[in-house]
């Protein structure tokens, strides 16, 4: 296991010794990790002990769920159990103790799959706010009184019981310094008493930027709120929205909001940052007809290749989904994706609101993908969060994705994919971001990996010296027609019976009667996965350096070629 892999489970571990404080928790826990950690151990790596483990594991939970729990553990787990955790808390509730990690199968106790766990929490948090009445608040003070009788309500410090109880929600249990909260109260009249009833709570910190911006039991605001919002954002205490918390994609964005809201905050609060980024020049690529586009800035450095990362005070051309508004004292475009676009490659995209908050992303990608060419990914991985490319495709199995959209896999190690899944196209696609030069499918998993113009340039590639000799000599006019034909032909026999040492690894003529024809070495997808795992791509960088490794790794057989005199 590398030093990296060691710090993200030890993290892990770390987080799960602080927050899952009993013993089948644990259990549960370590297991999903441990599952991952040896779906993804190459076979030849591990001891054979633990050859028996991982076989035993993929035949008892399958490398779909293995990599479905992981994956929902971090994005989905980890995230949500400090908020139910404070639910309980907060409404003095033993509840979540009651709620099982396992569940009986076949006579045995099995683990839930975090899916089946995130469900039972969440009936666990309906069970605990059933048991609480309270529909009113009455403390804070008042901050912003409305026309319409409403009100928003500033609770300094940043948690809130009773808004908490009345909202079905945790409160901001754990506020951190400096937090304050903002209620948006409606006046209900009764017995002769006006009380307030909560229907938002938003979390402001210090610096005036707000966090989690949230609706009863978390839900996202409605739209009915929405000018109520907007009064409270055009004040000018606050600065922007951060987002964050549980749940991130339930949170107000100010994509929200249509265009009278925009403008009134605009015209109101000039100091609030409607979005971080702001491209000048940009040239829209497609109207998505819905009040976003698709656009592209040509950036200020043009890097020859793409890279895993780009230095943003000099930013790399962007494709970027924006938001737009027009209103009479001007117009807003808002980017709220945006994907670095080197030379065909796509960068994993850096975001002002969750994915999953933009409404129809799925079919806005798509249509991405439609009118610009995507050769790879140069980053973004499949296996580590925030899996950004399931989310944009809206496809949860990876399997899947690297099906029917293979380019998308470039941005995660080729041998951690190899450990999971079959070989398939993805694996050329690796190939090609590699060598700089895209692959070609000559049949079903078979590609075309590297063409020499001439048969002495591969004869060279491949340090076969008596070869070269004898082409050369093939073509010596000063040797008599017969001796040259009889040269030509133990050449060509010596290429039509060239095998490298690797099974799929082949040399192909384009005209098997010519010595001067251009050749390929053609490679079937297992043969290109065992070159990954016995080589890998970072042993060369282009075609001459793949050849010498392929020469070095699995070299072939050397039939004694005599050059007659």
């Amino acid at each position: 296991m590398d030093k990296q892999i060691q710090k993200e489970i030890g993290s892990k571990l770390e987080w799960a010794l602080a927050h899952l404080s009993k013993d089948d928790r644990m259990v549960w826990f370590v297991g999903i990790l441990k599952r991952h950690l040896l779906a993804g151990s190459s076979l030849d790596c591990l001891p054979r002990k633990d050859r028996k483990k991982r076989n035993h594991e993929l035949k008892r939970f399958g490398m779909e769920r293995i990599e479905t729990d992981y994956r929902d553990l971090l994005e989905t787990f980890i995230p949500s159990w400090p908020h139910y955790l404070s639910m309980a808390r907060n409404y003095r509730s033993g509840e979540l103790e009651k709620v099982p990690f396992t569940k009986e199968d076949g006579g045995k106790q099995v683990p839930l799959s975090v899916c089946e766990l995130m469900f039972g929490l969440g009936e666990c948090e309906k069970a605990i706010i059933s048991k609480c009445s309270e529909s009113f608040c009455a403390d804070g003070e008042d901050f912003l009184s409305l026309t319409d009788g409403w009100k928003w309500v500033r609770v300094d410090g940043g948690y809130s019981e009773q808004e908490g109880r009345a909202m079905a929600h945790c409160g901001n249990f754990y506020a951190k310094r400096g937090d304050v909260l903002y209620s948006l109260r409606e006046p209900v009249e009764r017995d002769g008493e006006t009380l307030w009833r909560p229907h938002l709570t938003f979390i402001c910190s210090r610096s005036g930027y707000f966090g989690e911006m949230k609706g009863r039991a978390n839900g996202k605001p409605s739209v009915a709120h929405h000018k109520r919002i907007a009064a409270l954002l055009s004040q000018p205490d606050f600065r922007g929205i951060e987002g964050g918390g549980y749940l991130p994609q339930n949170n107000f964005s100010i994509t929200d909001l249509k265009v009278d809201g925009v403008s009134r905050i605009v015209r109101d609060n000039p100091a609030f940052e409607l979005s971080k980024w702001s491209f000048p020049s940009t040239r829209m690529l497609l109207d998505l007809g819905d009040g976003w586009d698709w656009s592209f800035f040509e950036g200020y450095d043009f890097p020859k290749k793409p890279s895993l990362s780009y230095d943003l005070k000099r930013p790399p051309p962007f494709l970027l989904l924006r938001r737009k508004y027009k209103f009479d004292s001007g117009r807003a475009c808002l980017p709220i994706l945006i994907f670095p676009y080197v030379r065909g490659h796509l960068g994993e995209p850096i975001v002002q609101q969750p994915i999953e908050s933009i409404p129809g992303i799925e079919n806005k990608f798509r249509r991405l993908l439609e009118i610009t060419e995507i050769k790879a990914v140069s980053s973004g991985s499949l296996l580590k969060p925030p899996f950004p490319w399931q989310k944009l495709l809206g496809v949860s199995s990876t399997e899947e994705l690297l099906g029917k959209w293979p380019a998308f896999s470039t941005g995660t190690p080729l041998r951690s994919l190899l450990c999971r899944y079959a070989p398939g196209p993805y694996v050329a696609h690796a190939y090609s971001m590699r060598l700089g030069d895209e692959l070609v499918e000559l049949d079903e998993g078979i590609w075309d990996l590297v063409r020499f113009r001439s048969v002495r340039y591969f004869l060279e590639s491949v340090l076969c010296h008596e070869g070269v000799r004898l082409f050369d000599a093939s073509k010596n006019f000063g040797l008599d027609a017969p001796t040259r034909r009889y040269l030509k032909s133990r050449l060509l026999g010596f290429l039509d019976s060239f095998r490298f040492g690797l099974n799929g690894l082949l040399v192909a003529m384009e005209e098997p009667s010519s010595c001067s024809s251009p050749c390929r070495v053609i490679a079937s997808e297992y043969a290109l996965a065992r070159i990954e795992m016995e080589v890998g791509l970072s042993s060369f960088e282009d075609k001459v350096s793949l050849m010498r490794e392929l020469v070095r790794t699995y070299d072939y057989e050397r039939e004694a070629l005599q050059v007659a005199a």
